[in-house]
């Protein structure tokens, strides 16, 4: 797996954590993304398709990060929590 893909599992996983959106909204968790700079999980939201996200989503949900990068995705899930974005109807 490339760095990039790495990078964005722990970023989608972060966004999931905070609990600040359906994770099958893809328009809210790109703009989370672009909010708290998950650059990483945009670029493989919009390279990728429906099937590649939803393959992001479970192996983010699968995984066992361990304690630094826990650490890390649970920094990011506060800022995304602390961050409001406005969703468009």
């Amino acid at each position: 797996m490339s760095t990039q893909y790495e990078t964005a599992t722990k970023q989608v996983e972060a966004i999931r954590r905070s609990g600040v959106t359906n994770m099958l909204e893809v328009g809210t968790v790109q703009l989370y993304a672009k909010e708290v700079e998950a650059h990483e999980l945009l670029l493989e939201i919009e390279q990728g398709s429906n099937s590649d996200y939803v393959d992001l989503l479970t192996e983010a949900a699968e995984r066992d990060f361990g304690t630094e990068a826990t650490e890390e995705i649970e920094q990011l899930a506060e800022t995304a929590r602390n961050t409001t974005v406005t969703v468009e109807v």
